[in-house]
C-alpha cells in the first residue's frame, strides 16, 4: 500500500520526546508498504528525507508545550492547512494514517476521504477534547460543542480507531458504535533500555523523564520532596524534560533550598532516557487527579518496566491496577499521603519489584505491538 501517516509530532529515538510513530513507520517499510511521514520540526525550512520506501517530510512549523494557548492554536491550524497541501502531492494514497494529538489532524483525514476518496485509520492518543475542557483551557458552550462533534465525525467516518488503553477505547466506542475499535498501548522497547541493578548509591534515586507541562503535575513530585528533605531521608530526584511548567519547578527548588537533592536535566534523547533510567531506583510517573486523564497511555511507565525500575505512581485508573496487581511499585493512593507511599517503596523488597517490571514488559513488547497496529492500518478496505 502507499500509507499517507499524518503525525504533527514524530521524532526518532536520537530525538527527545515519544517515539511510538518511529516504530509504527519502521513497521508499515518493514512490511513493504510505502509510507509517507508529514510532520513538523523547528526549523524555517521544509526538510525532506528518505530511508527505502519510507518518506519523511518535516514542516516548518515551531511547537512547545512553552507557548501560549494562542500560538499553539495557530500551529495546530498551521499544520491542518500545510500538511493536507502535502499530502496532495503525494496522492495517490490507499490509506491515510492520522494520529492525535491534536484532534484537528482528522480534518486533513476527512478531507483527502471526502475530496480525494482515501479511507483513513485514525488513532487517539489522549481524551482530547475532554483532557482541556476538564483542565479549563477550552471554554464557552458553541466551542465544546463544535470540538465534541467534531470528534464523533471522525470516529466514525474511520475505517478504525486505534486508542492507547482500555478506558479510552470504551470512551470512542460509546462515540462510535459502528466503528471497529483497537486498544494497543504504548510499547516497551527492550531494545533500547538497559536492564538495571539496584543502583548501590547510599542515596534512593528517583527520576522523572518527561513533558513539565500543566496535566503532568511535576509539582506533586517536588512536593514529596520537599517533605523528605524536611524528613532527612537519604533519597535525591532528577527531573528531565521540558515545558511551561519548567521555571515554576526550577523556582520552587530554590526557594525551598533542594539545590542538594533535586536537579534538573534538559530533555533526553530515548538514548539519554536509558542511561538516566539505569542510575534510577524509582521513576515517578504522574498527572493531574482528573478523571479524564486516567485514561493516558505514558511512554514514561512502560520505559520503567523495559529498564526493571520500580514505579513511583501518582495517577488512577487502568495504570495503578496494572502496579498493584504486579506489585511493580506503588501506587500513591494506596497510602495515607504520597510521603508514606514514597517511605514504603523504599522498605519494599527492590529486586522483587525490579522483577515484577521485568515480568510485565513483555505484555507490552514493542514487535508485538507494533504488527498488530500494522495490521490494523494495512487491512483490506
Amino acid at each position: 500500500m502507499r500509507i499517507l501517516y499524518l503525525h504533527q509530532y514524530y521524532h526518532t529515538p536520537a530525538e527527545g520526546g515519544a517515539v511510538r510513530s518511529y516504530h509504527i513507520a519502521q513497521g508499515l517499510a518493514a512490511a513493504g508498504h510505502t509510507v509517507h511521514v508529514i510532520t513538523t520540526w523547528q526549523g524555517s525550512v521544509k526538510r525532506v528525507s528518505q530511508a527505502g520506501n519510507l518518506q519523511i517530510t518535516h514542516l516548518p512549523i515551531p511547537y512547545s508545550n512553552s507557548m501560549s494557548k494562542k500560538e499553539r492554536m495557530l500551529a495546530f491550524w498551521a499544520f491542518i492547512w500545510q500538511s493536507y497541501r502535502e499530502a496532495r502531492q503525494w496522492l495517490p494514497a490507499d490509506r491515510v494514517f492520522a494520529t492525535s494529538t491534536p484532534l484537528t489532524i482528522g480534518l486533513v483525514a476527512l478531507l483527502l476521504k471526502y475530496i480525494h476518496g482515501v479511507r483513513y485509520v485514525f488513532e487517539v492518543r489522549d481524551n482530547w477534547p475532554e483532557a482541556p475542557i476538564q483542565l479549563g483551557f477550552v471554554k464557552g458552550r458553541t466551542y465544546i460543542w463544535f470540538l465534541r462533534t467534531l470528534e464523533r465525525w471522525i470516529y466514525n467516518q474511520a475505517d478504525s480507531v486505534l486508542t492507547l488503553s482500555p478506558t479510552l477505547a470504551s470512551h470512542v466506542q460509546a462515540q462510535a458504535p459502528q466503528t471497529p475499535v483497537h486498544m494497543v498501548p504504548n510499547f516497551a522497547d527492550s531494545t533500547l533500555l538497559t536492564t538495571t541493578t539496584k543502583n548501590g548509591q547510599e542515596y534512593f534515586h528517583v527520576v522523572y523523564a518527561g513533558s513539565f507541562g500543566y496535566a503532568n503535575q511535576v509539582q506533586r513530585l517536588l512536593d514529596v520532596a520537599l517533605v523528605a528533605h524536611k524528613a532527612r531521608l537519604r533519597i535525591q530526584f532528577t527531573l528531565a524534560g521540558d515545558g511551561a511548567e519548567r521555571a515554576a519547578a526550577e523556582a520552587f527548588v530554590l526557594e525551598h533550598n533542594l539545590i542538594r537533592t533535586v536537579f534538573f536535566m534538559p530533555m533526553l534523547s530515548r538514548y539519554g532516557v536509558a542511561n538516566l533510567l539505569a542510575s534510577a531506583d524509582a521513576a515517578y510517573i504522574g498527572f493531574r487527579p482528573e478523571v479524564v486523564l486516567q485514561a493516558n497511555s505514558p511512554n514514561k511507565f512502560f520505559d520503567a518496566l523495559s529498564a526493571g525500575v520500580p514505579v513511583l505512581l501518582g495517577v488512577s485508573g487502568w495504570l495503578e491496577e496494572l502496579v498493584v496487581d504486579s506489585g511493580c511499585g506503588v501506587s500513591f493512593s494506596s497510602y495515607s499521603s504520597d510521603i508514606e507511599a514514597l517511605k514504603a517503596l523504599m522498605q519494599k523488597d527492590w529486586q522483587a519489584m525490579h522483577q515484577a517490571c521485568l515480568s510485565l514488559a513483555p505484555r507490552f513488547a514493542k514487535e508485538t505491538l507494533v504488527q498488530k497496529v500494522v495490521d490494523v492500518v494495512a487491512a483490506p478496505a
